[in-house]
């Protein structure tokens, strides 16, 4: 997944032993994606087809709309976070958990609200001044989790927290 663990390695070099990131899809969902690029068809510059100039990358986005509509399958995001550590010098595992379903009322999908939901909250975080430092920063570094995790909660996007030992 592009972006997935994004700068976290370098954020956190020296302070954890290692980090796994995985994007779950459907079986084979990458193998074919990686045929179609193979084939050029998410290129961006156009070719000239039956006289006509086309890009592949459109006509793969129009293609994508118009076949992939999946209406009656359920629209979810699932994320899972587990943190190994010691808490009070024992071994333990922090948990974090949420699942995103469409809000049918308003007809945002899982991936708008968890995508659009959390960029809105750190554009508000900024201009409320929870967010201090000016300039480009990874998230990680400047965006305080706890208010994350309470403003997503008041969107309805609800992070669980367990401890297990």
């Amino acid at each position: 997944t592009s972006g997935g663990s994004s700068t976290l390695p370098w954020s956190y070099a020296g302070r954890i032993r290692s980090l796994d990131y995985k994007t779950v899809r459907y079986l084979g969902h990458y193998h074919k994606l990686q045929a179609l690029a193979a084939l050029g068809l998410f290129d961006e510059q156009a070719l000239m087809v039956a006289g006509v100039s086309v890009s592949p990358r459109n006509v793969a986005h129009a293609l994508f709309q118009s076949h992939l509509r999946f209406a009656n399958d359920p629209d979810l995001v699932v994320l899972r976070v587990e943190s190994l550590g010691k808490k009070d010098k024992r071994e333990v595992v922090l948990v974090h958990e949420m699942m995103d379903h469409k809000d049918t009322a308003t007809g945002l999908t899982a991936m708008m609200r968890t995508t659009a939901f959390s960029v809105s909250i750190v554009a508000q975080m900024i201009a409320d001044g929870s967010i201090e430092k000016k300039g480009a920063f990874p998230p990680e570094m400047v965006v305080p989790p706890a208010k994350m995790i309470h403003e997503l909660g008041r969107r309805n996007i609800l992070v669980k927290k367990t401890w297990k030992e």
